[in-house]
Order: structure tokens, then sequence, then C-alpha cells
């Protein structure tokens, strides 16, 4: 319907923190393909869903309401999204049904022979979607990880043990990845940006109104609960939280609001290796 995308949000639901988001970005891998569990999206026969209208609503007067009030109307945003549109997320429901389907047959052995790539997926998937072992090992597989992480003493121990988890993909403090250069897309080049945050910006961390300040006394409390999860006891795992909210704290005010990031010259500043050394020797 064009401009008038049928969607429903609620407020953002809350994420992992700092060194902390290793429990989360390890596990990205399985938490993604358990979304492929859900049951199969009902087809859709026609992109056009007449039920979607409202026809009591003049489109000269409020087109959004005319086009996607009947839908509006009878649509629930699902308990565990922050957000529902007609358009992206039922398609990623049929995308993911589909790629669920492909990906089990592939876990059965139902491919060519010599078919080496459905093969590798069909094993994946089946060890992703083994929650039994994902139960009662996942955490000792972070053993590792979680003691480099206590093994900080100062800068430079930090620095390595920050570059080693950006090398496993855990974006801990900042953001470092490949993208197009702004300024010449025929050019790839690396892109560091701010990060570290598990409430989704900065002003997350710094306003005082009461909702806020609830906010984060109760992501506080599931950062504890991660962190309990994980195996630290109940005071501990307080304790570590209260020092994740003071990095995170820490981070947001040093992050650039979100209204300035979007102008596009304010967030590019190409610069080489060498004068990357000597901004961040």
């Amino acid at each position: 319907m064009g401009a008038a995308r049928a969607r429903k949000t609620r407020p953002p639901v809350k994420r992992v923190a700092v060194c902390l988001s290793v429990v989360t970005a390890f596990g990205c891998g399985t938490a993604w393909l358990r979304v492929l569990t859900r049951p199969p999206a009902p087809a859709v026969s026609s992109g056009v869903d007449p039920e979607a209208l409202d026809r009591s609503v003049n489109p000269c007067d409020d087109f959004y309401e005319f086009a996607c009030g009947g839908w509006a109307a009878r649509t629930s945003i699902p308990s565990d999204r922050p957000a529902w549109s007609r358009s992206f997320s039922e398609i990623t429901e049929r995308n993911l049904a589909i790629l669920r389907e492909s990906l089990e047959a592939d876990a059965a052995g139902h491919f060519a022979p010599g078919d080496e790539e459905s093969r590798k997926l069909g094993d994946f998937y089946a060890t992703c979607m083994d929650e039994e072992k994902a139960e009662t090992s996942s955490a000792e597989t972070l053993r590792d990880e979680f003691g480099a992480i206590e093994a900080i003493t100062d800068r430079e121990s930090l620095a390595r043990t920050v570059a080693r988890l950006h090398l496993r993909e855990v974006t801990a403090l900042f953001v470092f990845r490949a993208q197009q250069d702004l300024r010449d897309a025929t050019e790839m080049i690396g892109a560091a940006d701010q990060g570290g945050l598990g409430l989704p910006e900065r002003d997350y961390y710094l306003k005082h109104d009461a909702k806020s300040v609830d906010l984060r006394r109760r992501y506080g409390e599931h950062v504890g609960r991660m962190l309990e999860l994980a195996g630290e006891g109940h005071r501990v795992a307080a304790k570590h939280a209260g020092t994740v909210m003071r990095i995170e704290t820490a981070l947001a005010r040093g992050s650039m609001p979100v209204v300035e990031r979007r102008d596009p010259y304010k967030v590019y500043h190409r610069i080489d290796r060498e004068g990357l050394g000597r901004e961040a020797p």
C-alpha cells in the first residue's frame, strides 16, 4: 500500500550488555534458528487484502487508517515482539517457515548424494536445535571467554580481550564492520562505530524521568539474572550487573545522540592506518 505500511509498535525490549554480550553473541546462531520452530505462517494468495481496509474512513482525510485500519483493529502484537507489520513481519515469518522446512529436510538427510553443502547445513541445524545439549553444556563452552574477561587487569589486557571478542563476532564496547565507503560506493572499508549498549540508545541511560529510572532498574535485574544463569551467585551477579550498568552508562555519555547521527557528515571520518595509529596508539 505504498507509504501506508501497516505496522504496530510497543516500547523496545531490553537486550544484553557490554562484554556480557558474549553470552548472547555466541548463542545467536541457536537463537536465530530456534525462530524457525514456529508454525508456518498462513499462506496469502494476494498482496491486496480487502479486509485490511477500513472503508468507514474517507481516504482523503486519513489514508493510512483507510488502507490499514481493518488490519490494525484485528491484529495484536505477538508477546515476543516489539512491533509487528503486515509487510516485513509477515513476510519474514513465511520466509522462516520455508527455511525451516528446507533445513529440517537437510538435517534428515533428504538431499542428493554428494551434496556437501546440504549436508553441512543439515549438520549445523541439527547441532543448533539440540536443546538438551545446549541446556547442559552451553555455559561450559563459554568458560574460556569468561576467564579471559575476568583476567582483565589493565588497558593492555582489556584491549587484547576486546580484540579477542571481536574476532568471535562479539561487538564489545564498540562496533567494527566492513561497509561501502559512503563517499565512494566502489570501495569497501572498515568502519568503527559506537556501541556496547544493551538498551536501544544513549538516552535510555541518561534520562531521569520515572519511566527511564524504572527501566534501568529492571534492566539491571535482567543482567543479574543472566549472570546467575551463567553460574554466578546472587550477590556476585548483582554486583557485576551494577558494573555492567556503570560501564554502559559511561559509554552512553560518550555516544552521539540519535538525532545527530542522522547527519551523514557527522558519522563519516575516513582515516588511514597511520592516522588510526596516531588517534588510538
